[in-house]
């Protein structure tokens, strides 16, 4: 709201919403054009590629994704950039601005990770009261071939993830370890190798994550906060993300009739969906 009010007096005075700087974002998290929210301020939009970290200056040196628009994001220069390298500890940060937007909140830029990073946490998307969640920097990729061995470009604010917003005309992924999809020891501890969707949109890959308290059953929708119950897939279908049994084409685990082991819904190593 101060921004808002700030920036009308401008409009009056014939000044312009740099001559009152700084100022903070709107209560919904906005600022008016052509400036974008980042850490609280409105700063001058300053678009840039994350993948080929180019376009910035020296005085905002680090090309990352922020929130745009209401329900849009794209890269962004920015001054904010730690020393955590690719695979470090960070906290994501959380806008409770958007608590309205069906595929949840879209972080700000994060203060930890170094230049081609970001950082990533499957439980940002979700809807909490937390000003923060422990992440991991993950470094930016458009396909998979581009990532270090034994990882892949997963589509993590792509629009199958993410409907609810509209992200740069160039897709923007991050490069996630892979793990071998119905293999056991796949994944330590507690977490599961269930399937994330790779960048090139037919495609997916094992990746280990924990299914949480309340996991999705099957032929129920599921995202990135809602994940299915182990030995599922949250896979595209219809239109939306929905969760289907893992399966092994002509192996087992199997199906029950009369459904049987789909591989085209997403194109998987060594699996498929029932279906």
């Amino acid at each position: 709201m101060r921004a808002l009010v700030c920036a009308l007096l401008a409009a009056g005075c014939a000044k312009t919403v740099a001559d009152l700087y700084p100022i903070n974002c709107t209560q919904d998290g906005l600022c008016p054009a052509p400036y974008v929210c980042i850490d609280n301020e409105c700063l001058t939009s300053e678009p840039c590629d994350p993948v080929d970290a180019t376009g910035c200056s020296a005085v905002h040196p680090r090309c990352t994704l922020a929130r745009t628009g209401r329900a849009s994001y794209g890269g962004q220069c920015t001054a904010l950039a730690g020393s955590a390298a690719v695979g470090g500890a960070c906290q994501v940060l959380r806008s409770a601005y958007e608590q309205d937007n069906p595929s949840g909140a879209f972080p700000w830029p994060d203060k930890d990770c170094s230049a081609g990073s970001i950082c990533y946490a499957f439980e940002v998307w979700g809807i909490s009261f937390e000003s923060s969640v422990p992440g991991v920097c993950r470094a930016f990729c458009a396909r998979s071939g581009a990532c270090p061995s034994g990882s892949k470009c997963l589509d993590a604010f792509g629009p199958r993830y993410l409907p609810g917003y509209a992200g740069p005309t160039k897709a923007v992924g991050i490069c996630y370890p892979e793990c071998a999809l119905l293999a056991s020891g796949s994944c330590a501890g507690a977490l599961e190798c269930t399937p994330g969707l790779d960048i090139d949109g037919a495609s997916g890959f094992g990746l280990c994550r924990a299914v949480g308290e309340f996991p999705r059953d099957e032929g129920t929708e599921c995202s990135m906060p809602y994940p299915c119950a182990a030995g599922h897939a949250c896979v595209p279908d219809g239109g939306k993300l929905v969760c289907r049994k893992l399966c092994k084409p002509g192996g087992s685990p199997g199906c029950t009739a009369p459904k049987s082991c789909n591989t085209t819904l997403v194109q998987l190593a060594g699996a498929g969906v029932c279906r």
